[in-house]
């Protein structure tokens, strides 16, 4: 933002789209998924934000999850990491990618839940298309162990890659697919 005008410059006669993540973006991180909340001046800037340009919000949670948490029908959403995509005027597009690693994923959440079940603290949350191993609460100390829990479980399933967030690890489907990616094959201008 130090060089405002020039980049109002370079823009200047395009085609401007803003796309934002919900958790450390438009909320603050909390200590676990649901009590992530927006803050009512940050809707009311995201809604007039949305009257001067496009605005998605791309983010991991499940579809439904995001658009409740934001709560805003004039913007598109990408959930489920861009397998979910949903947004103003009844725009739906529901992709089938993915779809074949759903068994692997309820495979691996099985085993993970049984493995980590015991471990206080520690939130293993089931989305459509990912696992997330929330450790924001667990003793720093067992942390390691957690990762190597995960890694195990994804070397049994190579269909399966871990990704990181912020103190979390995530299992996802083995392909080439992002929720930037899913935005803009669909929303290329």
């Amino acid at each position: 933002m130090d060089d405002f005008e020039g980049i109002y410059r370079r823009t200047e006669g395009k085609a401007l789209a803003v796309f934002l993540d919900y958790d450390g973006t438009l909320s603050p991180i909390a200590e676990t998924p649901d009590r992530a909340v927006m803050a009512e001046d940050m809707r009311e800037a995201v809604k007039e934000l949305s009257r001067n340009c496009p605005v998605g919000v791309l983010n991991g949670r499940d579809l439904r999850d995001v658009r409740e948490k934001v709560g805003i029908d004039s913007i598109v959403y990408a959930g489920s990491h861009g397998f979910d995509i949903a947004g103003p005027k009844g725009l739906q597009v529901e992709s089938t990618v993915g779809e074949e690693f759903l068994p692997h994923l309820d495979q691996a959440e099985k085993e993970l839940s049984h493995e980590l079940d015991p471990i206080q603290g520690l939130l293993v949350e089931r989305k459509k298309f990912a696992i997330a191993i929330h450790y924001r609460l667990v003793e720093p100390e067992k942390v390691e162990g957690i990762e190597r829990i995960v890694d195990e479980t994804v070397a049994k399933h190579p269909e399966l890659q871990k990704s990181y967030g912020k103190k979390i690890f995530e299992l996802q489907p083995q392909m080439d697919w992002h929720k930037g990616k899913a935005f803009f094959s669909y929303f290329r201008p």
